[in-house]
């Protein structure tokens, strides 16, 4: 972006040392034109009888390993996790019990050997917010969800058109279905409450009964509301799912941008 990435390039911005709080746009740029090129070398949707797996596992080498470059470069592009992204810090309890709750929902988050959560990513997941901290956060979650669930989706159904793929990755990637995942994930109402201090009355009180829902059924969370309703019901729903979307955010960034890191620990609720 403009604003975030002008400090960093020039000899007027951030001193040696500092970190990041953008990706560097050249490495953006290369990484998508080295995806480009692979992917239209050697994805064809003609290809009758191969899957993804096989297309990929032909392919040329010297093509693949100039997207692993690439690649790289937008991963040492991400900023530190250690410091505050967003110069908010939170009260150590609060957050020492968000970094526990988290980390039993999401284990792979808790690995030995990895440095803890951060302060400023722990904050801005933390509860829903229409604020740009929170936003930025659901963002990132929304593109590493569309892009991952896409590959899983394709590779798990090799012989199925494009229509059909598009639709079952629509259903696996909507609120509905974040909404449950996120439930299923905490399993008690208690540890999902710290993150809706925002809602109102009336959409606190529809919350347990979806929580509840999602923990003893399987699929998405049932809605008979044409799409676009803003009734309370449908509004708690939309911020749980946004919720979900921040935590695969807050994991990107604390994964250094290693997507496939990142996509472990939450590959098992799709």
């Amino acid at each position: 972006s403009g604003a975030g990435s002008g400090g960093g390039g020039g000899s007027g911005g951030a001193g040696a040392g500092q970190p990041r709080d953008s990706l560097s746009p050249a490495a953006i740029s290369a990484a998508l034109g080295a995806a480009k090129a692979f992917f239209d070398a050697h994805i064809d949707p003609q290809a009758d009888g191969k899957s993804c797996a096989d297309v990929i596992a032909a392919a040329d080498t010297s093509t693949f390993a100039a997207f692993k470059t690439a690649a790289g470069t937008v991963s040492g592009s991400f900023p530190e996790p250690t410091f505050d992204l967003f110069g908010v810090q939170g009260k150590v309890q609060a957050l020492r019990l968000l970094r526990h709750r988290l980390i039993a929902a999401f284990p792979a988050l808790g690995q030995s050997g990895s440095p803890p959560l951060p302060e400023g990513l722990l904050t801005q997941c933390a509860r829903w917010s229409g604020g740009a901290p929170f936003q930025r956060l659901e963002f990132l979650g929304d593109a590493v969800l569309q892009c991952c669930v896409s590959v899983e989706v394709a590779l798990r159904h090799t012989l199925d058109h494009e229509g059909a793929l598009t639709t079952a990755r629509s259903v696996l990637v909507s609120n509905r279905a974040l909404a449950a995942c996120l439930a299923r994930r905490f399993d008690s109402l208690d540890a999902l409450l710290p993150f809706f201090d925002e809602l109102d009355d009336a959409q606190l009180s529809h919350l347990p009964e979806l929580a509840s829902w999602a923990v003893e059924n399987k699929g998405p969370i049932l809605l008979s509301c044409r799409s676009g309703c803003d009734c309370a019901r449908c509004c708690v729903v939309k911020k749980m799912g946004d919720v979900y979307e921040a935590i695969v955010g807050m994991a990107l960034v604390y994964f250094r941008g290693d997507v496939g890191r990142c996509w472990s620990a939450f590959r098992d609720d799709f």
